[in-house]
């Protein structure tokens, strides 16, 4: 039997307690997470995560977590799961973008804020790698 996939604002709050326990503090996936948003700024041809994700009509955020939704089981099977959680993070900042509950827009900010950190470090890192 299948499990029911929890609400939106369920699995919002469960990556926010994630990230709050620990998963800020995990350097591979700070840079898993800025190396993806970077990659989707720069295919949108955006300056950063915030301008692309802001860019992204529904049918370009539809794409993006059908993407997601189609990578994901790929990326367990293979024991990528730090690959999964920045996807999933992502996918979750995606999904919020533009909803009018006041919790899911406060939810939206923190993990963004989260994003925005860790794609300027990986911009950094990625910009002194390329100098060296």
């Amino acid at each position: 039997m299948s499990q029911k996939p929890l609400p939106l604002k369920h699995r919002l709050a469960a990556q926010l307690v994630d990230l709050s326990n620990g998963g800020k503090q995990d350097r591979e996936i700070a840079g898993l997470v800025g190396g993806l948003a970077m990659a989707i700024a720069d295919k949108l041809k955006k300056p950063d995560w915030l301008a692309a994700k802001a860019a992204m009509g529904d049918a370009e955020r539809m794409v993006l977590l059908a993407d997601f939704d189609k990578t994901i089981p790929e990326r367990l099977k293979q024991g990528h799961g730090k690959h999964v959680y920045a996807m999933q993070l992502l996918g979750i900042s995606v999904a919020v973008a533009g909803d009018p509950d006041p919790e899911l827009r406060d939810g939206e900010k923190l993990l963004d804020d989260y994003v925005v950190a860790a794609e300027k470090l990986y911009r950094a890192v990625d910009s002194a790698r390329k100098r060296a």
